[in-house]
């Protein structure tokens, strides 16, 4: 009897597992069609549609009232009324499509290893969950110094989350990380109310061997002085929207009076890209491109090796300044691209995470083959 209540209890779930994934799949192959871009288009021009449309109705309206009948006034409050949600479509057509797409959202069936949610339990704790998420889903050096850095029982928490088929959880406290690195930092970093740089995260991470401070040690012999940087800085040429990330990333070594190099070629790397040149100005929003992939050429490497990388994830801030604006991950696990905002964990097709990487702030890249000379 038993075995029989299971195997029925075990085929409901199967196919409503089924239901859920082919109802995900046909989401995800629409919005393959509609990318973000498209939606916004869509309700900007709809907005402009019933703008028009609020025109040559209180146009009419206005006609039949002054030469027929009083009564066409009346025709004015739908056009207004059309009017205004024309243009609130319009002035907010992204948000709009972003909700739209959110409220119809239907997850997949929970894939092991999937990013769980994080609740910030304040909105200016943005940055601590889109680096934990960074961190602990794409990094090696990391999940391995977890005690070392001072967050093995954040990281046990998060991952028993993950064995739990935890969507979201509310058993790691972000704003405990965030007073950790409180103190960490000598008070550096701001205990709450504050949004902070997420760069910041990456100089409490210890075996960090590519960190600029060790390749000019390592280069030259020397300790550069403490410029504040803890994490390779790829430039964005101001001169034009777009740039090859390829053939910015050796300009990133060309400081301290020479060349820097690699001894050996990393596992992995963070890469910082250079968005804020002056923290008290508006952000640089030039898109990156090419960034999905990166080569080191040899002429970057002490003993000649080249070596191939694929991005794994990225941080996102959107919004002018440092001091403002809002932190999101895009995260490569378990064979899928993910958007991880806050408690949020959404899956979302390549294409649209390549839209994101145009605009990453902090990139995450593994080795894909082994290096070769």
């Amino acid at each position: 009897m038993s075995g029989g209540v299971n195997g029925s209890g075990a085929t409901t779930h199967s196919f409503l597992d089924s239901f859920q994934l082919a109802t995900h799949n046909l989401q995800a192959a629409l919005a393959t069609v509609f990318p973000v871009e498209t939606r916004v288009m869509m309700f900007s021009a709809t907005g402009r549609i019933f703008q028009g449309g609020a025109l040559v109705m209180g146009a009419g309206s206005t006609a039949v009232a002054l030469t027929k009948d009083a009564r066409g006034w009346g025709g004015l409050l739908p056009a207004v009324i059309a009017g205004i949600f024309g243009t609130l479509l319009v002035s907010n057509s992204k948000a709009a499509a972003e909700g739209v797409s959110n409220a119809l959202y239907i997850p997949r069936p929970f894939v092991a290893g999937q990013p769980v949610g994080l609740i910030p339990g304040d909105p200016t704790n943005d940055w601590v969950v889109a680096a934990l998420q960074l961190v602990f889903l794409t990094s090696p050096t990391v999940r391995t110094n977890t005690d070392d850095i001072g967050l093995g029982d954040t990281f046990t928490r998060y991952t028993a989350a993950q064995r739990a088929k935890m969507r979201q959880t509310a058993a790691l406290s972000v704003q405990d990380v965030r007073e950790y690195l409180f103190g960490m930092s000598n008070e550096q970093i701001s205990k709450r109310d504050k949004r902070e740089d997420v760069a910041l995260v990456f100089g409490y991470i210890p075996g960090l061997d590519y960190s600029p401070h060790q390749l000019v040690f390592k280069t030259t012999g020397k300790a550069p002085e403490d410029d504040g940087r803890v994490l390779i800085v790829v430039p964005i040429d101001s001169a034009g929207s777009q740039i090859l990330f390829a053939r910015q990333f050796p300009l990133a070594f060309e400081e301290f009076g020479g060349r820097l190099q690699f001894k050996v070629l990393p596992q992995e790397m963070f890469l910082h890209v250079d968005r804020f040149p002056d923290p008290d100005r508006a952000r640089n929003d030039d898109d990156i491109v090419s960034a999905d992939r990166i080569s080191i050429p040899a002429t970057l490497v002490e003993n000649g090796t080249t070596g191939d990388y694929v991005c794994d994830g990225f941080i996102v801030h959107s919004g002018d300044t440092l001091k403002g604006g809002h932190y999101y991950a895009v995260i490569y696990a378990s064979h899928l691209w993910w958007l991880c905002d806050g408690p949020r964990v959404t899956e979302i097709p390549t294409s649209e995470a390549m839209i994101h990487l145009k605009k990453a702030y902090i990139l995450h890249y593994r080795t894909t083959v082994e290096a070769t000379v």
